[in-house]
């Protein structure tokens, strides 16, 4: 009787044993014997028969071998652009979304497509969008339904409608855009932001042309360089000194943050961190800056710069400037980068 060869044992002989219980039921160029299935899982043209409800699922006693040999079956893609009612043939297809809006795939009950035992349909957004997985009527799906741009993740029926959803991929913050100066610049403006995150997190080291230790950063939200349309908390504290203040419509409204300026010595460079959350939700949106700056390495040339900037606007954040506010340009080595955070549903 054939057999697999036992670790540890069936020294010398092993390749001979395992070629054995291989040829049972593969040919010698490793495709399968036509009799190595089950008569009713071969249609009668030697190929497994596609997913359905064929009279020999039905019949008693007979097992869905589809099920079984599911994994066999040669899998094509199903290009969707739009929302989309997934159907029994999905079940042996990699379903991809290309549309450029977001997009609902809903997965409808047993009542109107018998889904065999075990399936699994494997889902890829490719567009520049969110695509969503929502069940049908009286269907239950578990797992994070939510599919952002370059994302995956597989539908597996767990029961009489019910699926279980596997997502694939990065969770976290996800890197959007980045630049780094090689020569001096007026500003970092990042455009075109994309829309399908939770939160926005810039983070840079910065350096300004200002005959001084520092420079402060100035934000602009959408273009909106208008003060009164902002109001500002800073916390800073210089050495071993803190101060509080406020301002409100008025000029350093938008200050967001510090940066170094010329008068620092090489390699001298501030680090930033502002976060930017709920960045695409109908309220007011509010700034969190956060600056740590080394001017020198002597007393007093350490500092904090905390802030936090409320812009009296509804509109979604898709375009952030940051500008030496009494320096002209960004100096060489100046590097900002941009996350979004892809969150789970809860």
């Amino acid at each position: 009787m054939s057999r697999l060869p036992i670790p540890g044992s069936d020294k010398g002989t092993w390749g001979d044993i395992l070629n054995d219980f291989l040829q049972q039921s593969l040919n010698a160029d490793g495709s399968l014997k036509s009799d190595a299935l089950p008569t009713d899982a071969v249609a009668a043209t030697g190929s497994l028969r596609t997913l359905g409800t064929g009279s020999t699922q039905a019949a008693a006693g007979n097992h869905n071998h589809n099920d079984i040999y599911e994994p066999l079956l040669a899998r094509t893609q199903n290009s969707q652009a739009t929302d989309y009612i997934l159907q029994l043939a999905d079940a042996t297809k990699e379903i991809v979304h290309s549309g450029s809006t977001d997009h609902t795939y809903t997965v409808p009950p047993q009542s109107s497509v018998t889904w065999p035992a075990l399936t699994k349909i494997e889902i890829v957004n490719d567009g520049a969008s969110i695509l969503t997985i929502a069940p049908g009527s009286g269907v239950s799906i578990t797992g994070d339904l939510r599919l952002y741009q370059g994302l995956s993740g597989t539908l597996e029926r767990t029961g009489a409608d019910t699926w279980r959803f596997k997502r694939e991929g990065p969770t976290g913050w996800v890197p959007l855009w980045r630049q780094r100066l090689t020569s001096t610049q007026a500003n970092f403006d990042i455009t075109s932001i994309d829309q399908h995150y939770l939160h926005l997190r810039v983070v840079a080291k910065l350096r300004s042309d200002r005959a001084s230790d520092i420079d402060a950063i100035t934000m602009a939200l959408n273009g909106d360089a208008t003060n009164a349309n902002y109001d500002r908390q800073l916390l800073d504290a210089v050495g071993t000194t803190a101060s509080v203040s406020q301002l409100f419509g008025a000029s350093g409204s938008r200050q967001i943050g510090a940066g170094t300026g010329a008068n620092s010595p090489a390699n001298h460079f501030s680090h930033v961190q502002i976060d930017l959350d709920y960045y695409t939700g109908s309220g007011f949106k509010i700034a969190e800056g956060r600056s740590r700056i080394w001017s020198a390495r002597s007393a007093s040339k350490f500092e904090k710069f905390d802030a936090t900037v409320g812009w009296a606007n509804t509109a979604a954040i898709s375009q952030i400037t940051l500008t030496p506010t009494a320096g002209t340009n960004w100096s060489a080595g100046s590097e900002v980068a941009v996350y979004g955070l892809i969150a789970p549903l809860v």
